[in-house]
């Protein structure tokens, strides 16, 4: 998928994961021969399918499912915003969660998008921060943080008493009524 090894054997690529079972084990881990699997616990192994699951993400439609690959969807993303903002958005892709750690995935989207035939920009530039899998946890916090954030937050307590009232007032020109869920009794 992303980069193979120069092995022809198929087992080259096989990995093994020890399973948490939460008792003497919390957190699963690759074994290796430094860090072997407990003794006693399950063991998955992988070998295409560790190359082959994460395929689907760039093309969906070679395992039957009707649906974009990622390059589709990130190209349709930048069309549907101003024409202006195209190249700055093309040079600023920023991938982040739990796939964005797959081996080489930002590469590979950075160069598809490059290769695509819907995008007339070459300035595409995909990162991906050290921790992709928290990224967004961690920007989260930091907004939080901001004293402005509070401007922009209805607590339940607030909620409970004011009702849709307290998110027009506080979300004004976006709130919607069928966007707030109805108080429980």
């Amino acid at each position: 998928f992303f980069s193979s090894s120069s092995s022809s054997s198929s087992t080259s690529h096989l990995v093994q994961y020890a399973l948490p079972d939460f008792d003497t084990l919390h957190h699963g881990h690759r074994v290796t021969k430094e860090k072997p699997a407990p003794k006693g616990l399950q063991t998955l192994s992988f070998a295409v399918e560790r190359f082959a699951v994460p395929e689907l993400l760039f093309n969906p439609v070679e395992a039957g499912i009707p649906q974009r690959g990622l390059v589709d969807i990130a190209a349709d993303a930048v069309a549907a915003c101003h024409p202006d903002l195209e190249a700055s958005l093309l040079d600023n892709i920023l991938v982040c969660g739990g796939n964005a750690a797959i081996p080489n995935f930002a590469e590979r989207l950075q160069r598809d998008l490059r290769a695509s035939s819907s995008i007339d920009v070459s300035g595409v530039n995909v990162f991906r921060p050290d921790e992709p899998a928290v990224f967004s946890w961690h920007g989260g916090v930091a907004l939080a943080q901001q004293p402005v954030f509070r401007k922009h937050v209805v607590t339940k307590a607030e909620y409970n008493e004011r009702g849709a009232d307290a998110c027009r007032r506080t979300f004004g020109s976006f709130y919607t009524e069928s966007s707030v869920p109805k108080p429980r009794p």
